[in-house]
């Protein structure tokens, strides 16, 4: 019952912040960047919202074919090896945008072209902000909403910080030609 209450006031605030459903059946994002979902079952159980279990997110995971580490750390030393810059995807299960950046955005062809070329891609997952961990990753980035993307040079010096949903033809020339 008191999960039945809790979802009813989650659509509700959905519903106040302007959210909509679409017509075509997916999330998808109008140009003042709201999100619009549909009231089907996610396609990827781990992206439910009913989910209570703890997420654990492995060392590669694939979104659409990208391959994400979890490995800032790794991903900038790779970085210093290579010269291209690092990714990072910071999301939570529950932000409506990150789920639209998995559903439109990571699985445009340009866009997947584009970040496994030239980027080391790293997604952080934040749906449990008081895993000490999640915190830390957090804190030292200074990431205070979701989503947060962040595109680090070699150096780790910030090149890019973007904090909203974007759709490909929005977010490739922003990411296009960063090293």
């Amino acid at each position: 019952m008191a999960t039945t209450a809790l979802h009813v006031l989650i659509f509700l605030g959905l519903l106040l912040a302007g959210c909509a459903h679409s017509e075509s059946g997916r999330a998808s994002a109008s140009a003042d960047h709201r999100v619009r979902v549909d009231d089907a079952p996610a396609a990827d159980a781990s992206l439910t919202e009913e989910s209570n279990a703890p997420v654990v997110v492995p060392e590669q995971k694939a979104t659409g074919e990208l391959a994400w580490s979890t490995d800032v750390d790794a991903a900038l030393a790779r970085s210093s090896e290579d010269g291209k810059p690092v990714l990072v995807f910071f999301c939570a299960q529950w932000a409506m945008a990150c789920k639209a950046f998995d559903q439109e955005t990571f699985v445009d062809p340009a866009v997947r072209k584009e970040l496994s070329d030239g980027y080391h891609l790293v997604r952080i997952d934040a749906t449990n902000d008081e895993d000490p961990g999640v915190a830390e990753v957090l804190g030292r980035f200074s990431v205070l909403g979701l989503p947060t993307l962040l595109v680090l040079s070699a150096r780790g010096e910030e090149k890019l910080r973007l904090h909203e949903f974007m759709a490909p033809a929005e977010l490739l020339p922003k990411i296009g030609g960063i090293r």
